[in-house]
């Protein structure tokens, strides 16, 4: 009976590595679809970076007016500051290209969380 139970310990105790070792294994995998969707994420927005200011510029002056140049518009004239509002807003508060869990003032600034 003694050997029986010695046995199924065993076999538990193999079982439990392979569960262990087959978390690791999807645990690897997802890392490394992570870091090729990373790669692809990156390359496309060097590309956006490019093309996306070029395509606003060229649907704006491609377009027919008549006698006004966007410039005139009001909308643009409050439109353009904008992001350069939230930019200096940012730097003041001090949270610009802020990581989590890289630096200590993200904890401050996130409510709820206490620690990494």
């Amino acid at each position: 009976m003694h050997d029986r139970y010695d046995h199924t310990l065993q076999v538990m105790d193999r079982l439990e590595t392979y569960r262990h070792m087959t978390g690791s294994m999807l645990d690897i995998y997802l890392s490394s679809v992570s870091n090729r969707m990373n790669d692809i994420i990156r390359v496309l927005m060097m590309i956006a970076t490019i093309f996306v200011p070029l395509t606003f510029i060229v649907s704006v002056y491609g377009m027919n007016f008549d006698a006004r140049q966007p410039l005139e518009y009001a909308e643009t004239r409050l439109a353009l500051p904008l992001p350069d509002g939230v930019d200096d807003y940012d730097h003041r508060r001090g949270s610009y290209f802020l990581v989590p869990g890289s630096d200590s003032r993200y904890l401050m600034m996130t409510p709820g969380l206490t620690k990494y």
